[in-house]
């Protein structure tokens, strides 16, 4: 049978598993996200169950590190899981974001600690959305940050070496919703196609002066030689094509303000989702201590405090 000290530590250690298990299911999501920048402008369900994946995580690293601490309390508890968790990142993540992400893990974790030892020394009545709600939802924002830091690193070096391209899924996107607004603007009698033969395609490949005099890459001509889908008309393939050149050379002078966009983008599009699932943490809360009361893992007392009144 397990004595009292022995069963104090388990109590103290109970929820530092389930914050190290969501932390490393965390990272492992992430690399998705830092490997590209399309999901930014795709409007699919799979990219929204992707992000709502990550948020959900998030928020239950969050909860179940506040839960730790709150048991816990010591830093003789405390420091071990946040050093563990700090260097997960390195066997998940490359060198250079690891090291963002283990310095960003380690500031946030000790901020966490800090600021939700200053909550459960200072509240009079228990009530856990009060106490620990602002320390959960804390954690979560400067997770966010490390996140968007990261990933700014590694898409400005994924530009850096491969240059900036529109996502075909935008532009069909695009090229769609202006279809159907020219549709409904324009009268009864069908507009004239766009059409181009292999000859000109030929006849452009000898002149690339000539695009380029039109703000054209010459290099579009080559996707014009692939495979067109059945399904895809030759005319909507040259105006995607087109567009897409027109977008890459436009925004070719901004290239160094992009990776600071996307990651302002990636940032605003995650804290918008994780304010939504944070709707949750506060009955997750109440659930959690009803079962431990329940169950006598915890116990709550009564006490009656004397007051001080000025009486004229």
């Amino acid at each position: 049978m397990m004595n009292k000290y022995t069963m104090q530590v388990i109590k103290k250690l109970t929820f530092a598993p389930f914050f190290l298990i969501t932390f490393t299911l965390l990272i492992f999501n992430l690399n998705t996200v830092f490997s590209s920048y399309d999901f930014i402008f795709s409007f699919s369900n799979r990219t929204l169950i992707s992000l709502l994946t990550i948020c959900i995580l998030l928020t239950l690293t969050s909860l179940f590190f506040v839960l730790f601490v709150c048991f816990s309390q010591k830093l003789m508890f405390v420091l071990p899981m946040v050093s563990i968790a700090s260097i997960i990142p390195l066997f998940i993540t490359s060198t250079t974001l690891a090291t963002v992400i283990i310095i960003g893990t380690l500031t946030t974790l000790l901020i966490t600690y800090f600021v939700l030892q200053n909550a459960l020394k200072k509240y009079l009545t228990f009530n856990p959305k009060a106490i620990f709600n602002p320390s959960i939802v804390l954690m979560g924002q400067l997770l966010l940050l490390t996140i968007s830091l990261s990933y700014f690193l590694s898409i400005n070096q994924t530009i850096a070496k491969n240059g900036f391209q529109i996502p075909d899924s935008l532009l069909d996107s695009v090229l769609t919703l202006t279809d159907q607004m020219v549709e409904k603007n324009t009268s009864k009698e069908p507009a004239p196609k766009l059409s181009i033969t292999k000859e000109q395609i030929e006849l452009l490949r000898q002149n690339p002066e000539a695009l380029r005099q039109s703000g054209l890459d010459p290099k579009i001509l080559d996707s014009l030689d692939q495979p067109i889908d059945p399904e895809e008309d030759f005319s909507k393939t040259l105006t995607k094509q087109l567009v897409k050149s027109q977008f890459e050379q436009t925004l070719k002078p901004y290239l160094n303000i992009i990776p600071a966009v996307l990651s302002a983008l990636l940032f605003v599009t995650l804290m918008s989702i994780n304010s939504l699932v944070g709707i949750v943490i506060a009955p997750i809360l109440w659930v959690i201590f009803l079962i431990l009361e329940k169950s006598g893992f915890v116990k709550f007392v009564s006490e009656q405090r004397p007051v001080k009144k000025m009486v004229i």
